[in-house]
């Protein structure tokens, strides 16, 4: 009696240890899975790498049918790429769907858990998609850094799976992806702020090159214009000389040259209509040469009148006796005033020809 009262219990302890250390072996066997889901996923650092390692780590360790990360944006949720190699279905869903809609809905807006062993006869499974593609059971785990809902992680099976008998080990992993999640958004972020930072570098580094090449380009114009500035002065300076030599020329030769023969025409027998004429040239003459008579200024005036005249006449080619006879002078008194001009010029012990000068400063 005491052995068979015995064995049952015996049996009844047997089985427990062993459901215990089943149990032990199974939580050992989820945290190392654990432990090596988080090393995995969080070595990713950009959000579609981050997510296409959460698609594999979660079908090596919970071998759903079916795997879904959604994101959350203000009141919609959007569905993230996935990795199709590893699931035996491909998911039929709509790619954005409302927060408050069907089981990842109702996940986004409470916040909690959702297990459903059953999406047929399930009230809260709205959309036909998930039951058109054989989805049986499914899990909605909500993707939460602190009082933040992140997303979703849906894990579907297309045989009845009570997903809820290992709910701690699912949400951990949810946990876990949440940490990943906001680690890839803020490294996401950073790399945005970081390119924005580069570009506007890149701009700046640009602008100062073509400020630098404008202020080059700046200086070498105004260098330019100093240069024309310069040649430009020195052409006015020039033109004003010529202008000078021009005015002084044309009032000699008509003040020296022309008007004292006038004057010798006026004093011969001409009648009165010629003198009419010369009187009438000699006035047009004055006019001429009245605006420039004020600037004179030229080494010509350094010459006595008569000298002036002989120097012309010379210049022209004339003898000494020709001159004689057209001043009324003799050639003593002509060849006087030859000397006094070669004085005049330095000329004196030099073997210049006077007339040879007297050309070069026409």
């Amino acid at each position: 009696m005491d052995t068979k009262t015995a064995n049952p219990a015996l049996a009844h302890k047997t089985i427990k240890n062993r459901n215990e250390s089943e149990t032990l072996q199974n939580r050992v066997e989820e945290l190392a899975a654990i432990a090596a889901f988080t090393r995995e996923v969080t070595s990713k650092l950009s959000m579609k790498q981050m997510i296409a390692s959460t698609h594999k780590q979660i079908h090596s360790i919970v071998s759903p049918d079916l795997a879904v990360v959604y994101l959350k944006h203000e009141d919609k949720l959007i569905l993230q790429k996935m990795e199709n190699d590893y699931l035996n279905i491909a998911h039929d869903g709509p790619k954005i769907k409302e927060v408050g809609e069907c089981l990842c809905g109702i996940v986004a807006e409470t916040g909690e858990p959702v297990y459903s062993i059953d999406i047929n006869s399930d009230p809260c499974c709205t959309l036909d998609q998930c039951k058109r593609i054989g989805i049986r059971s499914f899990a909605a785990l909500p993707l939460l850094f602190g009082n933040e809902i992140l997303g979703v992680l849906g894990i579907a099976s297309l045989s009845s799976r009570k997903f809820s008998d290992q709910a701690y080990f699912l949400e951990t992993i949810a946990s876990q992806v949440a940490i990943c999640l906001h680690n890839s958004m803020l490294y996401e972020q950073i790399q945005k702020h970081a390119d924005e930072l580069e570009k506007l570098l890149w701009e700046r580094r640009q602008a100062t090159k073509a400020l630098k090449k404008r202020e080059k380009e700046l200086q070498l114009n105004t260098q330019n214009l100093k240069e024309v500035n310069t040649a430009l002065k020195v052409l006015l300076k020039q033109r004003d000389q010529d202008k000078v030599e021009l005015e002084e020329k044309v009032t000699f030769n008509v003040k020296e040259l022309v008007l004292p023969y006038l004057e010798k025409l006026k004093k011969g027998k001409l009648s009165t209509q010629h003198k009419s004429f010369i009187s009438v040239l000699e006035s047009n003459l004055n006019e001429i040469i009245s605006p420039f008579v004020h600037k004179l200024s030229s080494s010509y005036f350094n010459l006595t009148p008569k000298e002036i005249q002989v120097a012309d006449l010379i210049k022209k080619g004339k003898t000494s006796k020709e001159i004689g006879a057209l001043l009324n002078s003799s050639t003593r008194v002509i060849d006087f005033h030859r000397n006094n001009i070669r004085k005049k010029f330095g000329l004196i012990n030099k073997k210049t020809n006077l007339r040879s000068h007297l050309l070069t400063l026409s």
